[in-house]
This record gives C-alpha cells, sequence and structure tokens, in this order.
C-alpha cells in the first residue's frame, strides 16, 4: 500500500501555495529517505531521517521545520485513508520522545543538549524565551511536559 502524500498537501485548501511548496519539498525528502510504504514510517526511521538532516548541514529550526511538513502530510493521510487509522505519526517519536513501538527511550546527551541550545540562538522574542526554557529546564531538572 502506498499513500501519495505529495498529492495530499497539494489538495490541501487550508494551506498557502508557498506552504504547499515547502512541504511538499520536505515530503519529498522523507519519501526519498523512508520510502513510499507507510509500513516503514516508524519512529526510528523518523529519528534516524531527523539525524541526517542535522549532520547534513540543516540547522535545529530547518530540520524541526521540515518536521512540521512531514507531520501534516501523515496526519492528513491518516485522516484520509482508513489503511491508517489508529497508526501513530512517526514525528510523535521525536517531538515528544516518547517510546515508539517498544523502542526504548534515549537520554538526552550533552551534544543534543548543546544542540537544542543552538538552535534557539537569535535576537526575537521567541528565541529569547526558548533560550530561557532550556535553560531554566536544564538547571532545575524539569521534565519537558512540565516545562511546556
Amino acid at each position: 500500500m502506498t499513500i501519495d502524500l505529495l498529492a495530499i498537501v497539494d489538495a490541501s485548501t487550508r494551506l498557502s501555495p508557498a506552504t504547499k511548496r515547502v512541504y511538499k519539498s520536505h515530503v519529498r525528502q522523507w519519501l526519498a529517505f523512508a520510502g513510499e510504504d507507510p509500513a516503514n514510517w516508524e519512529g526510528h526511521v523518523a529519528q534516524a531521517f531527523y539525524g541526517k538532516l542535522i549532520t547534513d548541514g540543516s540547522t535545529v529550526r530547518s530540520a524541526n521545520s521540515a518536521l512540521w511538513g512531514i507531520r501534516y502530510a501523515i496526519d492528513r493521510a491518516s485522516k484520509l485513508h482508513r489503511e491508517l487509522n489508529g497508526l501513530p505519526n512517526p514525528i510523535d517519536a521525536i517531538e515528544r520522545g516518547k517510546a515508539f513501538r517498544g523502542e526504548p527511550r534515549v537520554p538526552l546527551t550533552p551534544e543534543r543538549a548543546r544542540t537544542l541550545l543552538d538552535g534557539a540562538v537569535g535576537d526575537d522574542v521567541v528565541d529569547l524565551r526558548d533560550w530561557s526554557m532550556l535553560l531554566i529546564g536544564f538547571y532545575t531538572g524539569m521534565r519537558r511536559s512540565s516545562l511546556a
């Protein structure tokens, strides 16, 4: 079974043409990495994809942006295709840090913590807010759900 994620994004009436173009670019990257078959769209594949984006030179912000486009397409596909109903979105395994289909949770390493902090560097209000939240969370040992 294959699901045409590109057609799903293209058919959306909620997205602007510019957003569709960006989302389709991210979906193409995902399909090239994970394959066309939804059976291959698992949490560990999504984590490997995210790691590849970072190691290939993407900033944390652009890698996270890619995840938004892919998440949108897979969520829409899940709503439109009965075969996918009930399957968790593999992107959630990255963003929420949950164990995915029995996979063990991986603790945040100092390198990944540094990557998070580097992704929040900037002069605008949102960057300063994110930087502050991360520092408070690391300093106090707060759980991510409490921090959010």
